[in-house]
């Protein structure tokens, strides 16, 4: 059964439930399904090669979704892009997924058509939303189909490409099947049992794995409704959370960190009837996690995936015996995970190593990277590149990147034991620990710290140098601390760490608290 079926069977068994809310707006199921048929009506009209992808650059709106199940319906790949992206990103997308079509909104368009500007084969736009120009509309686009037809669509078949961010080059399409979108709603509902009518809070962008595999494609098959917000806005999700009846809540953790400003802010702020909240992404600091569950009576479960997992491949669970603070949880039901040592060896309970993972929610491969692919994907196993544990009882915990390990003077050094030594320091808010290089250590630890108000730099610094004195190795030891008022972020609210050393290393530093604030050990 092709993952649109779940779209079709919730408009037939329950059309006038409320599938998504958007500024104050129900959508029903049977409204969603029959604008997804005409999106897949017009495809099936326009002149265009069976095989051929489809582009999405929208923000967060109903129209993302339509285009979407509508591609589904028609049986082609959705190819989903980043609001964020720059026209030399979105060129190499568009060439690389061979566009034959594009929606966008309007207040991206200009990206686009510098993007595609000089292309032998230009894909044709469509905009989403107030427009006047020489593309065609949605809504003109939507007019010029007849009948939708639901194509038969093979477990197996490419029906979603999604674009990592590049370390070491441009970003590589990641190719999900619809075995995989499935295989990957089964273990979140395994997991979770959501009941019908359940209410979900989706801030995460839905050109992001997390929001369009897991919410929303579980919210379809549950019959449940998503409460569709166009963006992250800790001031609007809060008071959404307060007032919306919501029931789920997934976010990274630097938006959990935002919703307890906010009710630092507000002391009469609650959460009702929030029941669950999600994250990943990143790791969540326990004292964030705890400070978070007491202020608004909730519980956070905390999972872990890739894109090339389609979300996730394990979480920790309602009760009983399936939270462990400070892991991201167990395999999910039908998912093999195993940790393994540089010789591919597997390792004992405890042991750090390379955490890979075999199941159904598994990539097909990279677009056009066959030996990308060959170096993640082998004998069945996807190769994560993280480094961590399973313990006894089958949590899996992150130490970290494989990639982001530091090697100085020799010495192995994890960022995020760094890390956690240094967020023990009072006036530390958050801090990003990454490796620079040493032309004699080979490499040095940089640690970027974000400071709690009303914090001086002095007193920050004596308590840093005195919590790692204390806590860590003297290897481990950041050579330079660099206080910033905010970290770069990717469209899900990660850090990018990538671009925190670059933007070191160039000293184009993003708002740093005073001119020149460095402190170099």
């Amino acid at each position: 059964m092709a993952i649109y079926r779940d779209l079709v069977s919730a408009a037939r068994e329950c059309p006038d439930a409320i599938a998504l809310e958007f500024e104050g707006q129900g959508i029903s199921y049977r409204n969603f399904h029959d604008r997804a048929c005409r999106v897949a009506a017009a495809l099936q009209s326009a002149p265009l090669p069976r095989k051929a992808a489809v582009g999405v650059m929208l923000p967060n709106l109903p129209e993302f979704l339509y285009v979407t199940y509508g591609a589904f319906f028609d049986g082609r790949v959705v190819t989903p892009m980043s609001v964020l992206l720059t026209p030399r990103e979105a060129r190499h997308i568009i060439r690389d997924s061979a566009l034959k079509l594009l929606f966008v909104s309007g207040q991206f368009l200009d990206v686009v058509e510098e993007a595609i500007a000089g292309l032998a084969e230009a894909p044709d736009i469509i905009v989403v939303g107030d427009y006047a120009g020489p593309h065609m509309t949605f809504d003109r686009f939507c007019d010029t189909g007849g009948d939708a037809v639901c194509n038969p669509i093979h477990p197996d078949q490419h029906m979603l490409t999604l674009y990592t961010s590049g370390t070491t080059g441009p970003s590589k399409g990641v190719m999900i099947s619809d075995r995989g979108l499935q295989t990957q709603v089964d273990m979140i509902c395994t997991a979770f049992d959501p009941a019908p009518g359940t209410r979900i809070l989706c801030v995460l962008p839905l050109f992001h794995a997390y929001a369009l595999n897991a919410l929303v494609s579980t919210a379809i098959r549950r019959r449940m409704t998503v409460v569709l917000h166009a963006r992250f806005d800790p001031e609007a999700c809060a008071t959404s959370l307060a007032r919306d009846d919501i029931h789920w809540f997934a976010g990274v953790p630097t938006m959990y960190d935002f919703l307890l400003k906010q009710g630092a802010a507000r002391p009469d702020l609650t959460f009702p009837v929030l029941d669950v909240c999600l994250t990943g992404g990143a790791a969540m600091n326990s004292d964030l996690l705890s400070e978070f569950e007491r202020r608004f009576n909730t519980t956070i479960f905390e999972g872990y995936g890739l894109t090339e997992t389609t979300v996730s491949v394990a979480s920790n669970g309602p009760p009983p015996n399936r939270r462990k603070i400070g892991s991201v949880g167990q395999p999910y039901v039908g998912m093999q995970g195993r940790v393994i040592d540089n010789a591919g060896r597997p390792c004992p309970a405890g042991v750090v190593g390379e955490l890979v993972f075999r199941g159904g929610n598994m990539m097909l491969g990279y677009l056009n990277c066959p030996d990308e692919t060959a170096q993640v994907l082998r004998d069945g196993w996807l190769h994560t590149g993280d480094l961590g544990y399973i313990d006894a009882d089958g949590f899996c915990f992150i130490v970290g990147r494989k990639k982001d390990l530091i090697i100085k003077s020799g010495y192995n050094i994890v960022p995020l034991e760094v890390e956690d030594a240094i967020r023990t320091t009072a006036w530390v808010r958050d801090v990003a620990v990454v490796g620079l290089p040493d032309p004699v250590r080979g490499e040095r630890i940089l640690a970027a710290v974000i400071l709690h108000d009303g914090a001086t730099l002095t007193q920050a610094h004596a308590q840093i140098e005195t919590t790692v004195r204390s806590l860590l190795a003297k290897y481990k030891h950041p050579n330079e601390i660099w206080f910033v008022a905010e970290f770069p972020l990717g469209p899900s609210g990660k850090i990018l760490k990538r671009a925190l050393r670059d933007n070191w290393l160039t000293r184009v530093k993003p708002k740093e608290i005073e001119e020149d604030v460095c402190i170099t050990a």
